[in-house]
């Protein structure tokens, strides 16, 4: 009966599109009453997770109709028990959906890792701005998801943990497992970014910045990512965080702990919300 009544009152109190943001994932496309997301549980070139403001579940389109709830979303991601599911997401609640700080493996198994090889993640990189100097940053993931046979494949940035990769490709955009990615070069000054391609896109459009860097890989790694900054002493803290409601929120959160943290998404302007969106307006496709 106590575990029922967890599970209800999680699916109550956690709603889906925020459940989502802690886990790193944006939605593909937004509409009035709800979003649009990649299955990050399976390969999914046109998103067909949908979900709305009014209703406690996920559909998903592209396997009949298949609904999940925040519970078996999280079991999903983190590849956990249902019993861990629901530590995970009254933590959530607890922190104020804040300082989340993901603590297990997700559903992805990866099966091999090398150096970049496949034309269409190259060109992938290459549609995001992503010039062939700098993909020695990234490397190609073979994995494989549950109830898939198929061996899959992306680009993957590792994090600070082992075996834990941010993966990308068109059709996919997951991890398998999250942790921040901490650059280390001896400097005494860090710049924070959100997520991988902002970090390649800031070398190719400042290549000779000398710098550590801090690529937190989702917005919700904001504990791990103070510990760091409080267990090194940086002189310089430079922001160039997303321009959006939660990466306003984190940099607010710093610049109010670090007296040396200083705002620089002014690089950016004021029309592009992130560092590859600025890139890529700058060299637009033709």
């Amino acid at each position: 009966m106590k575990r029922k009544k967890n599970c209800f009152e999680a699916k109550k109190l956690i709603p889906i599109d925020l459940l989502m943001q802690s886990f790193g994932l944006r939605p593909a496309k937004s509409f009035q009453n709800g979003k649009l997301y990649h299955a990050f549980y399976r390969e999914d070139k046109n998103p067909s997770l949908i979900t709305f403001f009014d209703s406690l579940f996920a559909t998903d389109l592209g396997r009949n109709n298949t609904k999940y709830d925040v519970v078996s979303l999280t079991e999903l991601f983190l590849n956990c028990s249902t019993e861990e599911a629901l530590e995970y997401l009254f933590s959530l609640d607890a922190l104020k959906i804040e300082n989340v700080e993901i603590k297990y493996k997700t559903n992805v198994k990866i099966i091999n890792v090398i150096p970049l090889f496949s034309y269409p993640l190259k060109n992938y990189l290459l549609s995001r701005g992503i010039t062939e100097e700098f993909w020695k940053y990234v490397c190609e993931i073979h994995y494989k998801v549950p109830n898939q046979n198929s061996i899959f494949y992306s680009i993957g940035f590792k994090s600070n943990t082992k075996n834990f990769y941010e993966l990308r490709s068109s059709a996919f955009k997951g991890c398998s497992g999250k942790d921040i990615t901490t650059v280390e070069n001896g400097f005494s000054k860090i710049i924070l970014i959100e997520g991988f391609f902002d970090y390649l896109s800031f070398l190719v459009l400042y290549p000779n910045i000398k710098s550590d860097f801090l690529i937190m890989n989702s917005i919700y790694m904001i504990d791990k990512t103070l510990r760091y900054l409080n267990e090194n002493s940086y002189s310089k803290i430079i922001l160039l965080l997303d321009y959006d409601k939660a990466g306003n929120e984190t940099t607010e959160k710093i610049l109010s702990e670090f007296q040396y943290a200083v705002d620089r998404r002014d690089i950016m302007g004021n029309q592009c919300k992130d560092l590859n969106e600025y890139l890529i307006s700058r060299n637009p496709q033709k």
